[in-house]
């Protein structure tokens, strides 16, 4: 544009610099310019403008890391993978393909960005997205966290977001209690979680390693999937306690020393121990793990024999029932002398990996030897043997025996030969019992209806299957038989035995009895033979432990108690009983004179004290009887003198 006589000025109408019609989508624009020379005049024409963007936008990627749902599943759109992409003239959309992923894409997934402006020009970039399932957490947990010895712990591995619908993060699961390896327990669903859980009883597997104090429990997570994350569970503290047993005192109660002028005797203790918990059934443990120990008069007090005995198997298929078993010398003292031997208070307790006691305690008496003579000789039907040479129920146990002292009393002299058989993988095997030492025999006679033999001895164990070639079973044998005649039928129909027979104490455990029953060895009534026991002595008179002074005393009178009866009195006193026997309150001790007496009659508690002075003063001939009150005084054993 020109002016013939100044300059023009340009002006528009709309301004082309601000049209808004990037896309060309409604054509063409007419935009009128106008030229206005210096004194107003102007003139105008008008052009068409179409505006048209064909540049496409930048297009930016990042790289991003995406977890799995529980269901196997994630989803991603154009945004999560966009590092700032851009147009110079409009907005623009983002889209990502693919953009759902599953189980099978787990890993590096290649992902293209697609850019679009408002022009449909577009431009891609691409990004990697790594597909993982979602992170775990381990973890180890027992219940309870302190538990007794064999009984039953729950061990359980959790593993937090450890399963998907198509994949598990690992298989199983093996558990330890120290180097003792517990089992493995397979991984289950739980929700998202995979649980692996082992009910098992702290049985010991590895020595040493169920024994009370405090355990790490581990645990290895096995067949780990390598596209999961999972590390292994720390470990836990199990504090182990000792387990509860039964014990009881089962040996011989009555032994002697070799004469009556010897003071040194050899005293057999023997106890049961069994294990008493059985949480839940099943969890039983080894009673070969506990100690036995017995003491005098009080727990923990004077050791009797050797401590911390070793326990050995009443039955060779029964870990749970045990027998243990010590010998001790024991000098008769000068008070002992007077009052016919001396009794001990015996108690027992289990330790080490049990922990339990006898209730109360067992009088076990080491008496001075009267006359007695012993005899015997016949058969019983075996009905419930026990031990690991068990004899085969039916069977028969042959017995002889012959005990008796010397014609000077000094020397106890005999021998016990025992006979039994044994059904062995269908062999009938033949063993042998005979005595090498004897070591005491007193003779009770306080059962009306019987006279009973009490016989500790040493013996031998032999297999004599063959004959010609025997075979050693073990020396130095603890043998204890218990015989009985009957004193109302003499032709021994109503006579009876007892035989156990134990291997020392290194518990090697019961080796033979002839009737086991509850937690030792009964009397059975013998199917052919006789019995005889004779005695005239000390060991009848015995009443029970006595006191450091050779007096006791009631109110203000001193009175002797450690004499005893003379043969005379003996014939003079007759038909002593007491009824109830055991009573709860109330007794009746009964008795017979021969002639019209002074008579004491004197209740003593197991200490040897005077309880009750019942009679004092002269009785005629006849039958008297006197009530002993025990309503005030606490359970236990008494003795009237």
């Amino acid at each position: 544009a020109s002016d013939v006589c100044s300059d023009v000025v340009w002006s528009y109408s709309p301004d082309p610099a601000v049209l808004s019609n990037p896309c060309g989508a409604t054509g063409a624009v007419e935009v009128t310019f106008r030229a206005t020379d210096n004194c107003g005049n102007f003139s105008e024409t008008t052009a068409s403008f179409t505006i048209v963007d064909d540049t496409n936008p930048t297009a930016l990627c990042q790289n991003i890391t995406i977890i799995l749902d529980s269901d196997g599943n994630a989803s991603i759109d154009g945004e999560d993978i966009d590092a700032g992409s851009s147009d110079a003239c409009s907005e623009v959309s983002l889209v990502a393909s693919p953009a759902s992923f599953d189980c099978d894409d787990v890993g590096e997934n290649i992902v293209t960005l697609t850019v679009t402006d408002e022009c449909d020009n577009s431009s891609s970039c691409t990004a990697i997205v790594t597909v993982e399932n979602a992170p775990t957490t381990s973890t180890l947990s027992i219940d309870p966290t302190s538990q007794q010895y064999s009984d039953e712990v729950t061990f359980t591995v959790t593993i937090t977001d450890g399963w998907t619908t198509c994949t598990d993060a690992a298989t199983s699961a093996t558990f330890y209690v120290g180097d003792q390896e517990m089992g493995t327990a397979l991984f289950v669903h739980d929700g998202s979680d995979l649980v692996a859980t082992l009910e098992e009883c702290l049985l010991e597997g590895i020595d040493g390693q169920m024994a009370p104090g405090t355990k790490t429990v581990s645990a290895i997570i096995n067949g780990i999937n390598p596209d999961f994350d999972v590390a292994q569970p720390e470990d836990v503290e199990l504090e182990i306690t000792q387990e509860d047993a039964f014990v009881e005192y089962n040996g011989q109660e009555y032994f002697s020393t070799p004469s009556p002028t010897d003071c040194n005797g050899t005293v057999t203790l023997t106890g049961y121990v069994e294990d008493d918990d059985d949480t839940p059934d099943g969890c039983r443990g080894d009673i070969r793990n506990a100690l036995v120990t017995f003491y005098d008069l009080v727990l923990g007090g004077d050791v009797l024999g050797d401590p911390d005995l070793p326990v050995g198997l009443v039955n060779p298929d029964n870990e749970q029932q045990g027998i243990a078993i010590t010998d001790f010398d024991y000098c008769l003292q000068g008070s002992d002398f007077s009052t016919g031997g001396h009794t001990f208070e015996v108690w027992a307790e289990a330790t080490n990996y049990y922990t339990g006691s006898t209730e109360e305690a067992t009088l076990v008496t080491l008496a001075l030897p009267g006359n007695e003579f012993v005899t015997g000789g016949g058969h019983l039907v075996l009905e419930n043997s026990a031990g690991t040479y068990a004899g085969t129920f039916g069977s028969k146990m042959n017995f002889g025996f012959n005990m008796k002292w010397n014609p000077s009393g000094h020397n106890l002299q005999g021998k016990i030969n025992i006979i039994f058989r044994k059904l062995v993988s269908g062999v009938w095997k033949t063993y042998q019992i005979k005595s090498n030492k004897i070591n005491s025999m007193a003779v009770d006679e306080n059962d009306p209806n019987y006279r009973k033999a009490i016989i500790s001895t040493k013996a031998n164990l032999t297999d004599i299957t063959n004959p010609a070639n025997p075979i050693s079973l073990g020396g130095n044998l603890s043998l204890a038989m218990n015989a009985w005649e009957s004193t109302i039928e003499d032709n021994g129909s109503l006579d009876k035995i007892a035989v156990t027979l134990v291997a020392g104490g290194n518990g090697g455990g019961l080796l033979f009895s002839s009737y086991w029953q509850g937690s030792g060895t009964v009397a059975q009534i013998i199917d052919g033979g006789k019995i005889q026991v004779r005695s005239s002595g000390p060991p009848q008179n015995f009443t029970g432990r006595p006191e450091e002074s050779e007096t006791i005393v009631f109110g203000d009178q001193p009175i002797d108690a450690t004499s005893t009866l003379s043969d005379e009195d003996v014939q003079r006193i007759s038909e002593i009983t007491t009824q109830p026997n055991p009573f709860d309150g109330l007794t009746t001790i009964q008795f017979g004179l021969s002639l019209k007496e002074n008579v004491s009659l004197y209740v003593f508690n197991h200490m040897g004290q005077v309880v009750a002075l019942l009679h004092n003063g002269t009785l005629e001939k006849g039958n008297h009887s006197f009530t002993f009150d025990g309503v005030n005084l606490p359970e236990g054993l008494y003795y009237y003198t």
